[in-house]
């Protein structure tokens, strides 16, 4: 095994690491690990949405069952979605009127 202090033990080194910067620099490996990083964060984000739209579909899903099971619900969807009103009900409609900017 060579002595640490021997001249070509410490240009050997110097040789090595020279090549692995140039290598790091030609592969742009910096650039590659930051690419790593930015998809590593937007993958946490999507798992996050993807967790959110799971429940919003679970609340969906159970909405369509009571519209199957529930008069009530079906009636108060039909109501809200055909404007449909019962017998002696008196609707009243406010349109509020949009701010004319000058």
């Amino acid at each position: 095994m060579p002595r640490r202090g021997s001249g070509w033990y410490w240009i050997s080194m110097a040789a090595v690491l020279l090549g692995i910067t140039a290598y790091a620099r030609y592969h742009d490996l910096t650039g590659l690990y930051v690419g790593y990083q930015d998809s590593e964060r937007e993958v946490s984000r999507l798992e996050v949405r993807l967790e959110s739209l799971r429940a919003q579909e679970a609340t969906l899903n159970s909405s369509v069952q009571k519209l199957d099971t529930d008069p009530l619900a079906m009636e108060a969807a039909i109501r809200r979605s055909k404007g449909f009103v019962r017998k002696g009900e008196t609707v009243y409609r406010v349109e509020i009127p949009e701010d004319s900017v000058p």
